[in-house]
């Protein structure tokens, strides 16, 4: 999982990444910055194939990631 602070109250969550290398927490990442390439799915979901999950949490709480996309 590598979750982006983008601010005191919005983060972006990415799951099924493997990290890029030399990422560790807490760097500063820029926009356009590759933090990871797509890896295996867990056991639980090899079926659905290699694929990633993203998300966005506004003030501790999910919010649909669409209004952010646009």
């Amino acid at each position: 999982v590598i979750t982006i602070k983008q601010s005191n109250k919005l983060e972006s969550v990415y799951v099924g990444l493997e990290p890029a290398k030399g990422l560790k927490q807490g760097d500063i990442v820029k926009a356009e910055e590759v933090v990871g390439t797509i890896c295996q799915a867990p056991l639980f979901e090899e079926a659905e194939g290699s694929h990633l999950h993203f998300e966005i949490w506004k003030s501790g709480k999910a919010v649909d990631p669409l209004i952010y996309l646009q």
